[in-house]
């Protein structure tokens, strides 16, 4: 991001979200312009990749106020279109949540138009109505990006000065197809990490699709692209990849209290949006049906802002992804010297502190300054 849009994203943040500056004269003011600045330029670069599914908005709200905060510097948002969003839909949505945000200048590009498995149209068209809804007052119109998201992540590997985050929440196509251009070396030098929520470890899959000729082992992100995800494992470099999946997401549920108690505080624009997305008849049909419902990406969000140590528990397993057949796309723990790569892998999650970090992020104000 460029100097001038860092500098206009603090102001911004400073008069929208009513951060304190010191009281005095404008000197004081400019001084605390300065220390945003310099808070933004020490910020963990981060990338974010996903499917725009309702969720991943949701992930992205979060991953948007702690850009604001300068938690982080949300560098890029690429859309892989082989999950849950529509091709160019899913960026749409991306571009539109930015511009509400206040976060324009972040770059947004898609790809991977082709999934091996591809979700139900009944589902994508279900998540493209809720979202399309919940951004009804978005006058941005669907326009092609000038770069396919592989290249754009590749680019953002190549010239990053400080070692880049970069956290996937839908299938890893993107990913898979941005790694293979690039060198071993390069990676090991560049990446921060890489987080993606997916998988399934010591917990059924629950893949839930209208199609027998598969077990229901895997998670439903692996399960879209087994090959691509397998190629993304083989090329992060040792102990780079976090893996948020079932294991850990299954102890966020979403609840209603904890919508009540968003919907009772929400004083930000990403707050609201969370609450208004969650408040959409569709989506709350679906919570009052007991339909199974968590905050996957948003819980992998939390685990790669590096907030997630006190909230999420990990170990080490050499992990393999099955490429072919009924359980294609399961995440397998194999022996240390089998194929595979050692990943930390998330296996459960304080529900508790994991909404006190979430909600208290959505509705935070910019980075206090130190007086």
């Amino acid at each position: 991001m460029a100097k001038l849009e860092v500098v206009s994203g603090v102001v911004c943040c400073l008069a929208f979200s009513g951060c304190a500056v010191d009281s005095g004269s404008q000197d004081s003011s400019l001084e605390a312009v300065a220390q945003e600045v310099a808070a933004v330029q020490r910020a963990t670069p981060l990338v974010y990749d996903s499917d725009m599914d309702f969720d991943d908005t949701v992930a992205l709200a979060y991953l948007a106020r702690a850009h604001r905060q300068g938690r982080i510097e949300l560098r890029a948002v690429t859309v892989t279109n082989n999950g849950a969003g529509f091709p160019g839909k899913g960026a749409l949505h991306a571009r539109c949540l930015l511009q509400r945000f206040g976060l324009e200048g972040v770059r947004v590009a898609e790809g991977s138009n082709v999934g091996t498995n591809p979700f139900p149209p009944f589902v994508r068209s279900l998540i493209d109505t809720i979202i399309s809804d919940t951004l009804a007052d978005c006058t941005l119109a669907p326009e092609p990006s000038t770069q396919t998201a592989a290249e754009l992540i590749a680019a953002e590997i190549r010239t990053t000065r400080r070692p880049l985050t970069i956290l996937a929440t839908g299938p890893v196509s993107n990913l898979s197809a941005a790694f293979q251009g690039l060198d071993q070396r390069l990676l090991a030098g560049k990446l921060n990490g890489v987080f993606s929520m997916g998988g399934a470890v010591h917990v059924p899959g629950g893949l839930l699709v209208p199609d027998p000729s598969f077990d229901g082992s895997q998670e439903v992100n692996y399960w879209a692209d087994p090959s691509g995800t397998a190629r993304m494992f083989e090329r992060v470099p040792t102990g780079k990849l976090t893996m948020v999946g079932l294991d850990a997401t299954n102890s966020v549920p979403i609840t209603f209290a904890f919508l009540d108690r968003l919907a009772a505080t929400a004083v930000t624009p990403e707050a609201r949006y969370v609450s208004a997305l969650l408040a959409h008849p569709f989506a709350r049909a679906g919570l009052e049906s007991g339909q199974p419902a968590f905050w996957w990406d948003p819980l992998a969000a939390v685990s790669s802002l590096e907030a997630g140590p006190h909230i999420l528990d990990y170990e080490r397993d050499r992990i393999r992804i099955v490429e072919e057949g009924p359980s294609a796309g399961r995440t397998l723990v194999v022996a240390s010297h089998a194929p595979g790569n050692w990943v930390r892998v998330a296996i459960g999650a304080d529900q508790a502190a994991f909404e006190r970090e979430f909600l208290s992020t959505l509705n935070a104000a910019c980075r206090k300054r130190a007086h």
